[in-house]
């Protein structure tokens, strides 16, 4: 996972097709993080944590949340996937800040995107405080020092 995080180098043109050709060798960039997430949710290990924020500093994969207009590009919408993928392991991992990408996309305008969002507080959680990112910005304050590894025993939809 460590090597393979070194080698994921995000660009624009990665989240064109998804299917790559020979001259798009990157773009299959979404199934690289989305299994290097699932190990390491399916573990629980921590230690995945500094590989995976890594990951996510990308500018390509990181704020990829819209909440205003219509966003029309499959691209960018592809990017966000990836983002909540990296939030979703993050958080299972009991880091901090993959709460807070999930909270990000409580009030994303693309309903998959907030709803997978909000299902996988829900789950982490067992509360429901609803789509209010106040709410749930609220319970990471005052739980992050309590946050633990939870590890995947059933993959979540979406």
């Amino acid at each position: 996972w460590e090597k393979m995080s070194h080698l994921i180098k995000p660009e624009e043109k990665d989240f064109i097709s998804e299917t790559p050709d020979a001259e798009q060798q990157n773009a299959w960039v979404y199934q690289y993080v989305d299994s290097i997430c699932y190990g390491a949710e399916l573990l629980g290990d921590p230690a995945a944590i500094p590989l995976l924020k890594r990951i996510h500093e990308s500018p390509l994969l990181n704020n990829q949340s819209v909440s205003e207009g219509i966003q029309a590009d499959f691209a960018f919408e592809r990017r966000s996937v990836v983002e909540l993928t990296l939030g979703r392991s993050l958080a299972h991992l009991g880091s901090p800040k993959g709460y807070e990408v999930l909270i990000s996309y409580l009030n994303d305008n693309r309903a998959t995107l907030s709803n997978f969002a909000f299902m996988t507080l829900e789950q982490l959680t067992g509360l429901n405080l609803k789509r209010n990112p106040e709410l749930w910005k609220r319970f990471l304050m005052d739980n992050k020092d309590l946050l633990k590894p939870i590890p995947l025993l059933k993959r979540v939809d979406g």
